[in-house]
């Protein structure tokens, strides 16, 4: 029976698609140069200011009225973490808008004193789907962060598919409570 139970967790342990913590595939993730040239463009469109625009009338009504908010972006807030998701099948932008909006706030966090500390997207098989994950994850210059400790940007795909855009501020441990305004003024950063 013992010889059974140790073929099977062999078995098991040796199938990288069967272990949900392994990626597949990791990389370090960067754009091609037509990913670029079209990011460029779309940062100069309408597509850029409306979703922009919606963001922020969407974090507004959060703070104004948390249960109005679109169903397309949730917000959350722990005693560790700040931030949102955007659900891209429930709103009206496009898969390729909101990929452009990930490269858009991280390079809006670069330009606040933010450096990017890794950069990657990792592959999971899922049975009979894959999952993507690409993220950036940005920390403070200053070496002791007042506001947050890092900003993590993540978008989720199945199957090529965008799933959602999250953001995630992370919140440095300290005795005092944290006031909102520090996720205001981040807010007020990307959206910019």
């Amino acid at each position: 029976m013992a010889d059974i139970f140790l073929h099977f967790k062999n078995k098991f342990a040796r199938n990288p698609e069967l272990i949900a913590s392994d990626p597949l595939v990791h990389q370090s993730l960067e754009r091609t140069y037509d990913e670029e040239i079209d990011y460029e463009q779309w940062k100069d469109s309408n597509s850029r200011l409306a979703i922009l625009d919606w963001l922020r009338d969407q974090f507004m009504v959060q703070v104004s009225a948390p249960h109005k908010t679109h169903d397309g972006i949730d917000f959350f807030s722990s005693s560790n973490t700040k931030g949102f998701t955007i659900h891209p099948a429930l709103t009206r932008f496009s898969d390729n808008n909101v990929k452009h909006l990930f490269n858009y706030l991280k390079e809006q966090l670069s330009r606040a004193d933010y450096k990017v500390s890794l950069s990657d997207s990792r592959i999971y098989g899922r049975g009979f789907w894959n999952e993507t994950n690409q993220r950036h994850i940005l920390k403070p210059l200053r070496e002791e962060p007042e506001e947050f400790t890092q900003v993590i940007l993540e978008l989720t795909l199945k199957n090529e598919s965008l799933v959602n855009l999250k953001v995630t501020a992370c919140i440095p441990n300290t005795d005092f409570p944290r006031s909102t305004d520090d996720f205001v003024a981040l807010m007020e950063t990307l959206l910019v």
